[in-house]
């Protein structure tokens, strides 16, 4: 279980949020990419590290933006 804003989240919840966030900032139009189920839940630390990645940036390059993509697919089931 995570923690978010005092709430108690499950896996399920805490990748479905991680995923909203990167599909917001990556603006990506096929939200198809970034349905939880498809995504494997012992790499939630993997998908949190690039959420941290994204935000600590301001903007992101095509080069910074691909490379989230191509390490998105790794993570996927």
């Amino acid at each position: 279980m995570r923690y978010k804003e005092g709430k108690q989240l499950s896996t399920n919840q805490t990748l479905a949020s991680l995923l909203e966030t990167l599909q917001a900032r990556l603006n990506v139009v096929n939200e198809g990419l970034f349905n939880p189920e498809d995504f494997n839940p012992e790499k939630i630390d993997d998908l949190a590290a690039l959420v941290q990645f994204i935000k600590s940036r301001s903007h992101l390059s095509l080069q910074e933006n691909e490379a989230v993509i191509a390490e998105l697919k790794t993570l996927r089931k």
